[in-house]
């Protein structure tokens, strides 16, 4: 049996049953959002090329976003673009973006895409020397260029990095 790449599997799942669902993800609130492979990959396209845009191949993107559609989303766009993605928890609080300083501090993080409805000022004072996008910028942008670079897969590259939770204010990164 042949293993493939994660982005392999969604192309193939998007190419062969692209009408089936992918993700179903149900709210605290009771409210439910859907997606199906063939909206899943083309979405995903979409951010990849603006991700793209932004960023640099192997780039890190620190992603503080709240459990949604939208986060699957960003991570599988951030897996076709061939960028690594630091997942973490979404920013709250000025805690929370002590917390995420210190990570950024600690690696070479080139964007933050975030879902926080705190001030753009206030976390611009904050992560000063890491661009910082509005997830819901990036959705609502369209990219300059509709051809996605080609993806080189590379088995020995990681593809996301896990910051550990950062209670001792001296986070670590696996």
């Amino acid at each position: 049996m042949t293993s493939l790449f994660l982005s392999e599997i969604i192309h193939a799942r998007m190419k062969d049953s692209p009408d089936d669902l992918a993700y179903t993800f149900s709210t605290s609130s009771d409210i439910t959002e859907a997606v199906t492979y063939g909206e899943l990959f083309s979405e995903c396209r979409r951010i990849a090329l603006i991700l793209q845009e932004l960023t640099q191949d192997e780039d890190i993107i620190l992603i503080a976003v709240s459990p949604s559609l939208n986060y699957i989303k960003l991570i599988y766009a951030c897996i076709l673009a061939n960028r690594i993605f630091l997942p973490t928890f979404p920013i709250k609080s000025r805690h929370d973006m002590a917390r995420i300083e210190s990570l950024l501090q600690k690696i070479p993080v080139r964007l933050v895409i975030h879902d926080s409805r705190i001030e753009e000022a206030i976390l611009g004072d904050h992560f000063h020397h890491t661009p910082i996008k509005l997830i819901k910028d990036i959705l609502n942008t369209h990219p300059k260029d509709v051809a996605l670079l080609p993806i080189n897969y590379h088995p020995e590259r990681p593809i996301f990095l896990q910051a550990s939770s950062g209670t001792t204010h001296f986070p670590k990164v696996v």
